[in-house]
């Protein structure tokens, strides 16, 4: 998705090269469109400030246009508030926002199949404490929201309500991931601490200071694997060192324990192995790391309950 100021908004299929969308819009009212596509329909969600609307992709693209090639405002949806960020349930059912009033942040459920606002704990509105203070579940209609009591609320979506409010604490940023199957949150806060809990019961399985990192939590919903970023520094316009991802392995009692410091990027843990995009400049690529039977045996080989030593982890675990 992009935008040109003759062309207008764009919308291309990255696999086919294929034009899905175009549309003019008027100078005098310009906004910035963007696109969340579904994930197992051809479907789409197009937004702007405060306005949606859920489009269908049909062959020949996506129309919201009025008979004159502009965009047709009574398709869309009014939100009320600034939609700062939007997210789609894996299963598709449900289009996740989060609308900002000024200095205060809420979150909206919009049920696509019924076509309305969902209410949750007869809120349509769910107060939230932090920006970007929430995460969908990687495999269930499961919702955790960081809120204004110092909660971590766990909301099942198919029934709108609270089946977990977690009591994290009051932070001014935190995130959250679920991985093991929805089973587990991680949650990470500006006190530095690290927490693996157990949804089901709402327990902590295990809290660790983890120091500086950046907070990005990787997961993919497997129940083997976390990555946790930690952040890189420049010092001058031409010398950046990257950030480093902090690789952690999980037992089957939800106790986590760090196993490899590898740098640079993202990761992700898909098909049992794991990857990591090494930055270069504003490029970047997958590279593989380690499988799991690897990682996991040179980490046996080595941790048997000790912390590794810098010199350790580069000699087992940094890919040369």
């Amino acid at each position: 998705m992009f935008y040109d100021k003759e062309r207008g908004e764009t919308l291309v299929d990255l696999d086919t090269g294929k034009l899905l969308w175009r549309q003019l819009l008027k100078e005098s009212d310009y906004r910035n469109y963007a696109v969340q596509c579904f994930h197992q329909t051809e479907r789409c969600v197009v937004y702007s400030r405060r306005r949606f609307i859920v489009a269908d992709m049909m062959e020949d693209g996506i129309d919201v246009s009025n008979k004159d090639g502009l965009v047709d405002d009574e398709k869309f949806v009014d939100a009320e508030n600034y939609i700062a960020d939007i997210a789609v349930t894996a299963d598709d059912k449900y289009v996740i926002m989060e609308v900002r009033d000024y200095d205060s942040s809420f979150l909206k459920v919009w049920d696509v199949e019924a076509g309305k606002w969902k209410k949750i704990d007869g809120k349509q509105e769910y107060p939230m404490g932090a920006w970007n203070g929430f995460v969908l579940g990687k495999e269930s209609p499961v919702l955790a929201v960081y809120t204004t009591d110092g909660t971590i609320d766990i909301l099942d979506l198919e029934t709108g309500t609270c089946k977990q409010s977690l009591a994290s604490g009051y932070y001014k940023t935190v995130q959250c991931a679920f991985m093991n199957q929805d089973q587990y949150l991680l949650s990470y806060g500006d006190d530095q601490y690290l927490t693996m809990w157990d949804v089901e019961s709402g327990k902590v399985r295990m809290r660790d200071d983890s120091g500086d990192a950046s907070g990005n939590l990787v997961t993919d919903g497997n129940s083997n694997y976390f990555g946790l970023m930690y952040r890189g520094y420049r010092w001058s316009d031409g010398d950046y060192k990257d950030s480093s991802l902090r690789v952690y392995s999980v037992d089957d009692d939800g106790q986590f324990y760090a196993y490899a410091d590898v740098p640079s990027g993202y990761a992700s843990f898909e098909g049992n192995e794991i990857f990591v995009v090494w930055l270069v400049g504003e490029n970047g690529y997958y590279a593989p790391l380690y499988d799991y039977r690897e990682l996991k045996k040179r980490a046996e080989d080595v941790l048997d309950g000790a912390t590794l030593t810098d010199a350790e982890k580069k000699q087992y675990f940094v890919s040369e």
